[in-house]
């Protein structure tokens, strides 16, 4: 956010991490005060924005809304104010899709609304859960939700068919960053079928401590470092899954320590690209016009006769 009191952001730039066109902050969570609140008054402040910026935006015909970036949205005061579900409203209206990131069960009291974004255009929630010792989570997250509550909430939101996994907002080297630690996190996403287990951007140094090990144990355990991309229904779509590709290559090869910015650079061109990217015509003077290098289009080559046993179309 970009101040204090932001409610709604919409991004103008590439989110090569969550897929985030739009960010809602129903709540902040006020440290001073040991409390929660709404950005403002009336309650439904942050829906209202939200549903005037998507109807001014009617030429983004889909994108994905993120809640709980930095503070959850299911706090106390959700029980009566219903904010974050006035949110949930407006993304259903606009047949959007939807992240959560939250440790309350009373996500479950809107889960019927989540299932029919999920239809729509689909939903992802994550679970933070730093680690699977009580003892320790409560040294990571003191007074937050109990740890077998999370867990409950990680299997019903799983069972109701959304997709689910595990958030691990911080990897603290003396506390969950042990190999018996972040094993018993890949071990249990594994055997619990978790779509993910994200682990949002780190410190440099601690990217160069555990990057290359996380590399390796989400393949051990085959469970995927990244949330999945809700794609659009119009000719964005596969654009958007192309990019989606580049981006988490990039990422991958950014924890084990090598270059990344060129594709990181890529994806964000092709996320962006006004027409579809199967219909560039293959001359080198069209190339130019759209600003795709040769050295770019070999790379966009490569990605799809890896992901679809074919290649870019050579002619129109």
């Amino acid at each position: 956010m970009k101040h204090k009191d932001s409610v709604v952001r919409f991004r103008t730039g590439f989110d090569p991490h969550f897929w985030a066109e739009t960010e809602v902050k129903p709540y902040s969570y006020s440290a001073k005060g040991k409390r929660f609140y709404a950005h403002a008054q009336p309650h439904d402040e942050a829906s209202r924005r939200l549903d005037l910026g998507l109807t001014q935006r009617r030429n983004m015909q889909f994108g994905t809304v993120w809640l709980g970036g930095l503070d959850d949205p299911y706090p106390p005061q959700e029980k009566r104010g219903r904010v974050t579900h006035l949110v949930y409203e407006v993304v259903a209206k606009h047949q959007w899709g939807i992240l959560v990131f939250t440790r309350s069960a009373q996500l479950l009291r809107d889960i019927d609304l989540l299932q029919e974004i999920n239809q729509a255009g689909g939903a992802t929630v994550g679970v933070p859960i730093p680690s699977l010792t009580a003892s320790r989570l409560r040294v990571l997250e003191p007074g937050a939700t109990k740890l077998g509550e999370r867990l409950e909430l990680l299997s019903r939101v799983y069972s109701a068919g959304l997709h689910a996994g595990i958030v691990v907002p911080e990897i603290v080297p003396d506390q969950n960053g042990s190999e018996k630690e972040l094993k018993s996190l890949f071990r249990f996403a594994s055997e619990n079928a978790c779509r993910f287990l994200l682990i949002p951007p780190q410190s440099r140094a601690v990217h160069k401590q555990y990057g290359k090990r996380l590399v390796e144990l989400s393949a051990e355990y085959r469970v995927p470092l990244r949330i999945r991309r809700h794609l659009p229904r119009d000719y964005r779509r596969e654009n958007f899954r192309v990019a989606g590709w580049i981006a988490n290559s990039a990422y991958y090869k950014m924890l084990r320590g090598e270059q990344y910015q060129t594709l990181h650079q890529l994806a964000k061109f092709v996320n962006h690209l006004p027409v579809d990217v199967r219909n560039l015509v293959k001359s080198e003077e069209t190339r130019k016009e759209v600003g795709l290098t040769e050295e770019w289009f070999e790379t966009l080559n490569g990605f799809y006769a890896t992901n679809h046993d074919t290649r870019l179309p050579q002619t129109v």
